[in-house]
């Protein structure tokens, strides 16, 4: 995954996982970046979940527990992080990997063709694209209203549109939008 597929995944801003990943003891666990293992996105996922605010040799440590665990087969159900606090490391990585997997399988119904809306990612059998949509839910626009006036979409169009959006950036300079003239 790269840092901005699994901040979308995660959940968190891409600056928070550039942040976790700046710190040099989890730079030498995670070696492959910026492709993370799915370990990092486990562990990503824990921090937001859990809602602690650690400090770094509990981070490293935390990672280290959740690699070490994601590699035993099989993995185990629970993870002692302190004598008063376990991690369910089963259930979180199952969480992981099935939004993963509906995600991947989600994304691979998609179309991207350069005769359609110039390759821009669109629904099948539409040219409504993923990013349009996407970006009006990040905006506040309800999906009941999206349904309403897109009703070849589905729950699943709705869930992951904005999580796609987030995953893939628009490439390029940003847009200028409209500005005062300078006088």
């Amino acid at each position: 995954f790269t840092p901005t597929e699994a901040a979308a995944l995660a959940q968190l801003t891409a600056k928070q996982v550039r942040k976790e990943l700046d710190n040099p003891a989890l730079k030498l666990r995670i070696r492959r970046r910026p492709r993370l293992p799915f370990s990092a996105l486990v562990y990503l996922q824990t921090m937001r979940l859990s809602g602690l605010s650690l400090v770094v040799a509990d981070r490293v440590r935390l990672y280290w527990l959740i690699s070490d665990g994601l590699a035993k087969t099989p993995a185990p159900e629970r993870v002692e992080f302190a004598s008063v606090l376990s991690l369910r490391l089963g259930w979180i990585a199952s969480e992981m990997a099935s939004r993963l997997a509906r995600f991947e399988a989600w994304k691979s119904t998609l179309i991207s063709d350069p005769s359609i809306m110039a390759s821009e990612t669109v629904f099948p059998q539409s040219r409504l694209t993923v990013r349009h949509v996407g970006e009006l839910l990040d905006q506040g626009e309800s999906p009941s209203v999206l349904l309403e006036d897109y009703p070849e979409l589905s729950p699943q169009d709705l869930e992951f549109s904005p999580l796609f959006v987030k995953a893939y950036p628009r490439v390029g300079r940003p847009r200028v939008r409209d500005q005062a003239p300078d006088r």
